[in-house]
């Protein structure tokens, strides 16, 4: 889950900076979850293997949607934080 752009920034200065609010570590999780998924899919397609597909990307979608919430969150609590 931390070979992308976004996993390199949560796991180096996003954590250095930030990783003391819930905000961001509840991020985490979520993140490496939606990593999960994506690699199944992938050995999946890979193989001509559909089944389970759609109950996977349907799971993708509801990991993005909690993923943007969390970000959203962090993102209200960085603006309270730096209004302090």
């Amino acid at each position: 889950g931390n070979e992308c752009r976004f996993g390199h920034w949560l796991n180096g200065p996003g954590s250095a900076a930030w990783g003391r609010l819930m905000a961001f570590t509840d991020i985490l999780p979520i993140h490496s979850k939606l990593h999960e998924i994506a690699q199944r899919l992938l050995i999946r397609a890979a193989g001509d293997d559909t089944s389970a597909t759609a109950k996977e990307k349907e799971e993708l979608l509801v990991l993005q949607e909690l993923l943007s919430g969390k970000l959203e969150e962090l993102q209200r609590a960085l603006a309270s934080d730096s209004t302090h």
